[in-house]
C-alpha cells in the first residue's frame, strides 16, 4: 500500500505485475507530455488527471478491483476532515482508479474538481500519511526521501525535497531513468541485507543526485 506515487506502484505490483515496464514507459511519456507545456501541468487547458486516468485504464486489468481486495491499501486524505483514510475494499475497477487518482491529487496542480468516492471528496494521501504502516506484521517502507526507510537511499543521499512528490515536468527522461536505476539498486541492497537475494551487488548507478526542483 501507499500514498500518491507509492499507491500507483503498489497497484501495479498487486494487479498488473506483468506491466511494470509498460508502466515505466507511461511515466516517461507523461513527463514528456507535461514538459512540452509552457507552464507544465498548470498550463490552461491541460488536464493532468485525465492523462493519469488514461494511463491507469490502459494498465490495470478488468478485474483489478477484485485482485486488489484486502491486498492493496490506498492512503487518502479526506478533503473535509483533513484526516487520513485507508481504502482497501473497492466496489469496482472505476472506484479503484478513482481512489488511485485521489491519492495523487494535489489541488490546482491536478485540477479543481476533487475526486469523489462514495459521496466523499478526497485529496493526496501523502498530505496526511505519506508512509502508512500497519499494526500487524512487518511494514517494509520505501521512500526516495527518508534515509531511515527499509528501501531507499543511504543517509546523506536522500532526495532533496521542497515538497512530498517529484515534480515530473521539471525532470528530463535521463534523470527519471536514473531515479529508476537508483531505486532498483536500493531494493537490491535491502534484499541482500535481508538474505533474500543471494547475488553480488550490481554496480552503483551513475551518480545523479536525488533532487526535486519543486
Amino acid at each position: 500500500g501507499g500514498a500518491s506515487a507509492g499507491a500507483l506502484m503498489a497497484a501495479v505490483l498487486v494487479t498488473a505485475r506483468d506491466k511494470l515496464e509498460e508502466s515505466a514507459e507511461h511515466v516517461h511519456n507523461l513527463a514528456k507530455e507535461i514538459r512540452k507545456k509552457p507552464l507544465g501541468a498548470l498550463t490552461p487547458g491541460y488536464n493532468f488527471t485525465r492523462s493519469l486516468r488514461y494511463m491507469l485504464n490502459d494498465i490495470l486489468p478488468e478485474d483489478a478491483h477484485n485482485t486488489a481486495q484486502g491486498k492493496l491499501y490506498v492512503s487518502l486524505t479526506n478533503a473535509d476532515t483533513k484526516k487520513n483514510e485507508m481504502l482497501t475494499d473497492f466496489q469496482s475497477r472505476d472506484e479503484l482508479i478513482e481512489a488511485l487518482i485521489a491519492s495523487c491529487y494535489i489541488p490546482v496542480y491536478a485540477g479543481i474538481k476533487l475526486p469523489t468516492i462514495r459521496g466523499q471528496k478526497y485529496i493526496d494521501g501523502g498530505l496526511s500519511d505519506n508512509m502508512p504502516r500497519f499494526e500487524s506484521g512487518r511494514t517494509i517502507t520505501v521512500s526516495p526521501f527518508d534515509g531511515k526507510s527499509d528501501i531507499g537511499p543511504k543517509r546523506g543521499q536522500e532526495m532533496k525535497k521542497k515538497t512530498h512528490f517529484i515534480n515530473v515536468h521539471n525532470q528530463d527522461i535521463e534523470t527519471l531513468q536514473d531515479y529508476f536505476e537508483k531505486g532498483r539498486y536500493d531494493a537490491s541492497r535491502f534484499l541482500i541485507r535481508e538474505g533474500l537475494y543471494d547475488v553480488s551487488y550490481s554496480p552503483q548507478p551513475k551518480n545523479v543526485l536525488y533532487e526535486s526542483s519543486v
